[in-house]
């Protein structure tokens, strides 16, 4: 039986991030993984999992990171979703999932 470890921080935040794909990277080098799937809000953590584990097939899910018009928010500071810079360096690196609302029925997805 293999011995997992848990991280729990304080406060949650993009400056657990890379701490956390360290984390996996550890995993998958143990488990031999071949794919992993990320929640992004911007694209930019699937980029950095794609950058941090290399070896591995990095698949970004979205729902906001293709939309123009979708504010997050970011410790009281509203940031925009896309940003079209991250999202172009994702895609040479991940594939990304995407959905828009109103959700497709259950099995759909939009793909790129």
């Amino acid at each position: 039986m293999q011995n997992i470890t848990v991280n729990i921080y304080e406060k949650e935040g993009i400056e657990n991030t890379e701490a956390t794909l360290q984390k996996v990277r550890e995993y998958v080098k143990d488990t031999g993984i071949g794919q992993i799937v990320v929640a992004t809000t911007t694209g930019r953590t699937a980029l950095e999992c794609a950058e941090i584990i290399p070896d591995a097939a990095v698949i970004g899910v979205t729902m906001h990171a293709v939309d123009a018009d979708i504010y997050v928010d970011r410790h009281g500071e509203k940031i925009l979703a896309k940003d079209p810079d991250i999202m172009d360096k994702a895609r040479k690196r991940c594939q990304i999932l995407y959905r828009r609302p109103p959700f497709p029925r259950f099995g759909q997805q939009c793909l790129e």
